[in-house]
This record gives structure tokens, C-alpha cells and sequence, in this order.
């Protein structure tokens, strides 16, 4: 069997690995952080009800999101990517801010395999942020796989910095002071938004990209 590219010659299909390649080992350094995990079960279609509902379970709720009246948020469906339907993103800021302010914005990707979670998952720590370096959080709500595969999420991710980065000043944020934020799945989404056709054109200064529990890291300071 071959695939066919108009205008070249036949390419053959790629050749499937061996079934019996050793797993690919781990860094050295994740030694620790794989003991204290302990034996993970396999993630099966059949699991991922659960691993949905048990994510949904840990989302903030309306009085978390508030922060003891330190936080002001909202929730807005945005255009999503072509001929898709709407993104949804949960936009938060410090209470104290004033309307004009010109706040760091970052942008958040929540984890959870790119199979689970939602714009309120994972928030704790980046509301963190949002207190205590006075930012601006966008937080996207992706679609998911299996039913949505690859590039869907991604395009998800980028609509929705798209928006951000077109509304800042409206948000109380400043456009030239961007990071994108992905922890575990979306770590993977944050390098890939980083690389997607068009990021750069948002601003060539404007967006820099931080990896938590992902691929890489970048420094930023607000």
C-alpha cells in the first residue's frame, strides 16, 4: 500500500514500530516525582467517563473563583476558530485594579490529558498569580479529545488568544505583556500555540510562552 502526494512519486506507508520497543525511559530527575505518583492505572476509552467526572468534581466554583472578594471574574463565549462553534473563556482580575489598568494578561490551558478538564480546572495556583502579581487570566475551554481530535484543541487555544490579545485593553490588560500557560496537557498546547501559524503576527513582542509539567520553559517576569 502507498500514499500518494499529487505531483510526486509514491511514498510508502510507514513501516509500525515492533510491539515488543522498551518503553521510552524518564529523566533521571523524575525519579522522585514518579515514586511519590505511584502505579498510574492505564487510561482507557472506557475510563475516561471517570476521569472526566472526577475532573469536573475539582473545578472552582463561583464563590472559589471570588478569592474572599479579591478577584473579580466573568465568562464569555468568543469566536472560535472557522465554520466551529464558540470558545467559552473565564476571565479574571484583581478586584482592586483599576478599569484602565494595564495588567500582565496570561493565558491559561488547563491539563487533564486533552481528554478532561474545563476553563475552571487546575485554577488554583494561577489565581495565585492573578493576586498576588496583579494579572489578568484568561483561562480557554478547549475541545476535547477523543471526540475532537488534534488540531481541534489547538485551534480552540489559538482563537481564544486571538480575542485576548484583540480585547487586552478592554480587560484591563496590556497586549504588549502576553504569556501563554499550559500545565500537564496543556503545557503541550501552550508550545504548540507558541509554533502555530499566526502567533506571531498577534504582536512580535507580545506573546511569550511557560510550560508547567510540560515540554519547556521560557522566563518571563510581569
Amino acid at each position: 500500500m502507498t500514499r500518494r502526494t499529487t505531483g510526486d512519486a509514491p511514498t510508502p506507508a510507514p513501516t509500525a514500530p515492533p510491539a515488543d520497543l522498551p518503553p521510552v525511559p524518564f529523566d533521571p530527575e523524575l525519579a522522585a516525582a514518579l515514586e511519590a505518583l505511584g502505579e498510574q492505572p492505564p487510561l482507557t476509552p472506557q475510563a475516561i467517563p471517570a476521569v472526566r467526572a472526577a475532573a469536573a468534581a475539582g473545578a472552582l466554583g463561583d464563590e472559589a473563583l471570588g478569592c474572599g472578594g479579591e478577584v473579580v471574574w466573568e465568562e464569555r463565549a468568543v469566536a472560535g476558530p472557522a465554520g466551529a462553534p464558540e470558545v467559552t473563556v473565564l476571565i479574571c482580575r484583581p478586584a482592586a485594579a483599576p478599569a484602565d489598568s494595564r495588567l500582565p494578561l496570561v493565558y491559561f490551558m488547563h491539563g487533564g490529558g486533552m481528554v478532561a478538564g474545563s476553563r475552571r480546572h487546575l485554577m488554583s495556583d494561577v489565581l495565585v498569580w492573578t493576586r498576588t502579581l496583579r494579572t489578568v487570566t484568561v483561562s480557554v475551554e478547549y475541545r476535547l479529545a477523543p471526540e475532537h481530535p488534534h488540531p481541534a484543541p489547538l485551534e480552540d487555544c489559538y482563537a481564544g488568544l486571538v480575542w485576548s490579545a484583540r480585547h487586552a485593553a478592554e480587560l484591563g490588560a496590556d497586549p504588549a505583556r502576553i504569556i501563554t500557560v499550559g500545565t500537564s496537557a496543556g503545557g503541550g498546547l501552550a508550545a504548540g500555540l507558541a509554533l502555530w501559524p499566526g502567533t506571531a503576527e498577534i504582536g512580535r513582542a507580545t506573546s511569550r510562552e511557560r510550560v508547567l509539567h510540560g515540554w519547556r520553559r521560557a522566563r518571563w517576569s510581569p
